[in-house]
């Protein structure tokens, strides 16, 4: 090989080394269309509920938030990713309520039962204009298969801690979560890639600390 082309062997493998560490997303949100199940019974009208899901990240939290249109209720998980906690909170008119759970609980927005099986599927799946992983989850407890998308083309460390999605190292594009008996598939349709400070995360002192319990009651009630 020439002196030359070992020159121009180089920088084609640097940059291309340089454009895939450019393509690591650090900091930003992503917005989640929601779908309700219709085989779950609510006396909500699906019109008045949320119909999209916001998750804000950057290098040390995670939040994902769901707010009805009117502004009336608002449900929130902020994971802090380094010391694998979680602080839970729902807001509804003026009353504001705040759980903060440990590593080895699930937040609200799973059921605690919840246990699934993850098969990794070679497939690559378009969505949302990245490319993302699939994989075929089982519900163990209800018997039911469905499909899973997640990317790492974020740079978010152990971005599903404290779900039952452990497993897949990578940030869920598409998946499902459990409102009390509701069911919803989140669907990621944008990313925007922004600064976050980690002021953003933090929980203001007038929600008001209860159980766990409690909490997953008054989102039951709330969907009743």
């Amino acid at each position: 090989m020439s002196r030359l082309s070992l020159i121009v062997l180089i920088i084609f493998v640097y940059s291309c080394k340089s454009d895939k560490d450019l393509r690591k997303i650090t900091e930003g949100t992503i917005v989640y269309d929601i779908s309700y199940h219709s085989d779950i019974a609510s006396s909500v009208p699906v019109q008045f509920l949320p119909k999209t899901m916001v998750l804000s990240f950057n290098k040390e939290f995670a939040s994902y938030k769901i707010e009805d249109m009117m502004g009336v209720f608002c449900i929130t998980n902020t994971t802090d990713l380094s010391e694998r906690t979680h602080i839970s909170t729902i807001k509804i008119f003026n009353k504001k309520y705040k759980y903060e759970g440990t590593d080895n609980e699930v937040p609200v927005f799973f059921q605690p039962e919840t246990t699934y099986a993850i098969e990794n599927k070679e497939d690559s799946v378009s969505l949302a204009g990245i490319n993302c992983n699939k994989s075929i989850v089982t519900n163990i407890k209800e018997h039911r298969n469905f499909e899973v998308l997640h990317s790492d083309l974020f740079f978010i460390k152990n971005p599903n801690i404290n779900t039952p999605y452990s497993e897949i190292d990578g940030v869920l594009m598409k998946f499902e979560i459990d409102l009390d008996k509701m069911r919803l598939t989140l669907t990621a349709k944008k990313i925007i890639p922004s600064a976050i400070n980690n002021k953003e995360f933090k929980i203001t002192n007038d929600y008001k600390p209860i159980s766990q319990e409690k909490m997953r009651n008054i989102i039951a009630t709330m969907l009743k």
